[in-house]
């Protein structure tokens, strides 16, 4: 089965762990602006500029905006394809950010599993897509599952759940659920994260960022050792390649 690694920084992840929870961000905390917008708001202005075709650039203008407003609905975890081959130097340079860092691997449809079966209530809401990277001329994107292909070598699979599946619910069993697992701008999620990582049936190991220093290292291999007995900790295979 395919499988995907997901990258941390040390707080963020020991956060989780003590808490037994974890945090989904929404489509509106993401830095690309075009996140969620569902037709490239350059062709709108385009279709807008020419009189036969003004209408139509205003109701796709109008589609935009709603589809905005509704990325606080939709919630993502940003995971990647594993390539045991050639790990992503960019991706490890983005989530170390200066700071001691790793990842964590397995298969996506036990991860995914496993986290539906954590959160039994609202499983039928959680999905898993590959985002499908497209060219910059493409007229309509789809919301939360495409990107324009300069992030390809994010090579992305989303954990998420996506704003279409919140709102099939009935409106009061709704406001219960939001008020229960949604907050303003995450959704949170339980996650038993020991047994998760129990004889790595579903997170199978974990990767140490090559831009970690050695007692960095030494330190966080006792701390994830102490946390999940027997655990598989091994260092980037790329951190050779990298000048401290």
């Amino acid at each position: 089965m395919p499988k995907i690694v997901r990258y941390f920084s040390e707080d963020k992840f020991f956060s989780s762990v003590a808490d037994n929870y974890y945090f989904m961000p929404s489509l509106a905390m993401m830095s690309d602006e075009l996140e969620g917008v569902k037709t490239h708001p350059d062709y709108v202005e385009l279709i807008k500029g020419f009189s036969y075709w003004k209408e139509i650039g205003e109701k796709l203008e109008e589609e935009n905006l709603k589809v905005k407003k509704l990325r606080s609905s939709f919630y993502i975890s940003s995971w990647s394809k594993l390539d045991a081959a050639k790990e992503c130097y960019a991706l490890w340079k983005i989530y170390s950010g200066g700071k001691p860092a790793f990842s964590i691997h397995g298969e996506d449809n036990k991860i995914l599993e496993f986290i539906r079966r954590e959160n039994e209530e609202i499983r039928s809401l959680i999905d898993i897509a590959e985002i499908e990277y497209i060219a910059d001329n493409v007229l309509f994107i789809k919301p939360g599952l495409q990107k324009f292909k300069y992030y390809t070598y994010e090579k992305e699979v989303r954990l998420m759940v996506p704003f279409e599946n919140v709102l099939r619910y009935p409106d009061d069993k709704r406001t219960e659920m939001l008020k229960k697992y949604f907050l303003e701008k995450y959704l949170k999620l339980k996650l038993n994260w020991k047994e998760g990582f129990k004889n790595g049936d579903v997170f199978e190991g974990i990767t140490l960022s090559p831009f970690n220093k050695k007692e960095d290292d030494d330190r966080l291999r006792k701390k994830l050792d102490d946390l999940f007995p027997g655990v598989l900790i091994r260092k980037s295979m790329i951190h050779e390649l990298v000048e401290y």
